[in-house]
């Protein structure tokens, strides 16, 4: 009895190193053939998460586990940082920094999986020769290889490590530099410190994964800037976000129009060998379509659903519903109505910004962006179909309206206040902006034509 006790604590023990451990020891028994962990003893070492991979955690640890048919296919991924410098343009959910990319797994052994950046940008008509030659003249982009770690024999799941994404995958080293270091002197320059770097919490939803990535960037000379407590070391978290492509054999991509202002989403086209230009341009655009054609008027079939998050202020959480409830104008010249849809955040705490299912408005209070509001769209990178939008306000777009506002209509205040030599140029602009609100006024009260502005 008691050696059965002994052999039972000692293979406990051992799974647990095998998790544990950095290259994650291999089990004796079941496994001893692969050099894997068993996955009946894998699985009892942990809850994990379910939803379009399975994640598991341990350790400091994260892992995935992809069914057969989930390898070798297109999935989108972005990254984005989840917090900001407090300014400097370096913002929460920025999409700047990496457009969204397609992503492969690709099980290049029993013992390694590959994620990949697979080459999008060149085309040509599937199936000819020419298509052909464009796969062998690009060159694919190997994100990490992942080591197996257990593998299910009735599935054939396939579990591997993933910890190749707390590297500077999104390369926030360049974007730290461009912010706040010295171009002209390399001490200040900023590396990432994998000594302070580590897995946060990850998520597994219906339709994407999310892992986070908290990552700790150095400089021995620091530029000085106010936003952060010790500039010597600044710790920016990454949200690497692996998503479900939309299937939707119905959407049509639509070719950018430069009279029309839109965001595109530009291929090489090889087949297009008559054309001057063989470069398509797809409109970045949500697949909104009427849920009765033959209707001159008729509810979106598929509405735009935005999420007030719980970070909007109460004074500006009407305006911001207006404003985008005002875009319904616009759909409905085209026979759509209720196409944008304006909700507040739900109080059930199952409900979470990070899933893909939801669009959400976020609020920012960061210092010296001057103010703006921004799209943060996920799209399919082969057609331009929008799935999902989250919208940042930042807090000095409210507060420089009304700074303006003062300025406009209490000059002489404005005047009074100190604010140093460096502003005496400024009044020649100021005067400008006067001229050109008078202009506007006397324009909107009297109809002045434009032969009849005063010089």
């Amino acid at each position: 009895m008691q050696l059965k006790f002994v052999r039972a604590w000692s293979a406990c023990l051992f799974i647990f190193l095998g998790f544990a451990a950095p290259a994650f020891a291999q089990s004796q028994g079941d496994g001893e053939s692969s050099g894997l962990v068993p996955y009946a003893l894998f699985s009892k070492m942990e809850q994990p998460q379910r939803g379009l991979f399975t994640v598991w955690e341990r350790n400091g640890r994260v892992a995935l586990e992809l069914r057969p048919d989930q390898f070798n296919k297109d999935f989108v991924e972005t990254a984005v940082p989840i917090n900001g410098l407090g300014g400097y343009f370096v913002t929460s959910g920025q999409t700047d920094f990496q457009e969204a990319r397609i992503v492969r797994f690709v099980r290049t052994s029993d013992r390694t999986v590959a994620i990949i950046w697979p080459h999008t940008r060149f085309m040509a008509t599937p199936g000819t020769p020419l298509a052909n030659s464009v796969r062998a003249s690009t060159s694919d982009s190997v994100v990490t290889i992942a080591k197996v770690m257990s593998a299910d024999p009735l599935t054939g799941d396939v579990v591997f490590d993933v910890s190749g994404l707390l590297g500077d995958v999104m390369d926030m080293t360049d974007v730290l530099n461009q912010a706040i270091a010295d171009p002209q002197d390399p001490s200040t320059h900023y590396r990432l410190d994998s000594e302070r770097t580590y897995f946060g919490p990850s998520k597994a939803f219906p339709k994407n994964v999310m892992i986070e990535a908290d990552q700790t960037f150095v400089s021995f000379k620091p530029a000085v800037i106010d936003t952060v407590p010790d500039p010597r070391s600044v710790q920016i978290k990454v949200h690497y976000n692996l998503a479900e492509l939309p299937v939707n054999p119905d959407y049509m991509p639509r070719l950018f129009d430069d009279r029309v202002g839109y965001w595109d989403n530009a291929h090489v086209d090889f087949s297009r060998d008559y054309r001057r230009d063989n470069r398509v341009h797809y409109i970045l655009r949500w697949d909104m379509r009427p849920s009765d054609p033959t209707a001159r008027l008729s509810p979106a079939k598929e509405p735009i659903v935005y999420y007030l998050s719980n970070t909007i202020p109460q004074q500006y959480r009407a305006p911001i519903r207006d404003a985008l409830l005002t875009w319904n104008n616009a759909f409905r010249r085209i026979g759509i109505s209720n196409a944008v849809v304006v909700k507040d955040q739900p109080t059930d705490s199952n409900w979470d910004p990070d899933d893909i299912r939801y669009n959400v408005v976020r609020w920012l209070s960061e210092a010296n962006n001057g103010g703006f509001a921004e799209a943060q769209v996920l799209y399919n990178p082969y057609t331009g179909q929008i799935f999902r939008s989250a919208i940042v306000v930042d807090s000095d777009l409210m507060r420089y309206g009304k700074l303006e506002y003062l300025d406009l209509t209490q000059p002489e205040h404005a005047a009074r206040v100190p604010r140093g030599h460096f502003t005496d140029p400024s009044y020649s602009s100021g005067a400008q902006e006067q001229y050109a609100y008078g202009i506007l006024a006397l324009s909107l009260m009297n109809g002045l034509d434009a032969d009849r502005i005063p010089a």
